[in-house]
């Protein structure tokens, strides 16, 4: 019966089970030779909901993604800032470098960019840093657009934000100081990854924000017991790094 849908209904149905975060192969192994055949006929929506799902569930088909790549760089002009930011994340999710398709989303995305939230801000940054795709022109929108709208900033967004302008060595000190007052606001919803990335980001661009280290320092402390090896041995190089005592 899949092979019946028509393009909405497949990527409806992907991105219903992918919302749910079921993860049922055989079905999305039949999604996926669906819309490959039916791709000249999905909309940007349908792209953007189609992939983002495979990309939630972990499912790298790579037929489906070259016929999504193929078709939207056919057609970029119709995607909207949400639809790139869902794209952009997917592939980065899937850890999938495809030059051509990251590089006209990045350019998309800086002519899009006056009206972006605080999310597409930083899944942009942590897209770009994901695929090691760094691009100085978009890292400085990214900042400028950044930094007026601080204060929307929650701690998965700065978690992300600081870490993609660290993978890629970019230390913007005006951003990363503005990260750091608006971390230390929000530090009590911040998980022990969001803690342990901020801080192995300021440490890798070297940007001693003493307030900062002293917050998730002691954060760090009280949320001891929940701590795991990776977050260990990434807060004790940060630490060394820092030169923390």
């Amino acid at each position: 019966k899949i092979g019946r849908f028509a393009p909405q209904n497949l990527s409806n149905t992907s991105w219903a089970f992918g919302t749910i975060e079921w993860r049922d192969e055989p079905l999305f192994d039949s999604l996926a030779a669906a819309s490959v055949l039916k791709m000249k006929d999905f909309s940007a929506q349908d792209r953007a909901n189609t992939v983002w799902a495979f990309a939630r569930l972990e499912l790298k088909n790579e037929a489906l993604l070259r016929a999504i790549s193929a078709e939207s760089l056919l057609r970029m002009g119709e995607h909207s800032r949400q639809h790139l930011t869902n794209i952009s994340w997917a592939y980065g999710k899937l850890n999938v470098n495809d030059k051509a398709l990251i590089n006209a989303l990045q350019s998309r995305s800086m002519e899009t960019i006056d009206d972006a939230q605080p999310q597409d801000i930083s899944s942009m940054a942590w897209t770009m840093a994901r695929l090691t795709n760094n691009s100085p022109e978009l890292l400085a929108h990214l900042s400028r657009e950044a930094l007026p709208r601080m204060r929307q900033f929650r701690s998965q967004e700065l978690s992300n934000l600081s870490w993609g302008f660290a993978i890629v060595r970019a230390c913007d000190h005006e951003l990363f100081d503005a990260i750091a007052w608006q971390s230390i606001d929000t530090l009590p919803s911040f998980l022990i990854l969001n803690l342990t990335n901020t801080l192995w980001a300021f440490a890798a661009v070297g940007f001693v924000h003493e307030p900062l280290i002293s917050a998730i320092s002691t954060a760090c402390l009280k949320k001891s017991d929940d701590f795991y090896g990776q977050a260990i041995s990434a807060t004790a190089w940060s630490c060394a790094k820092l030169a923390v005592q």
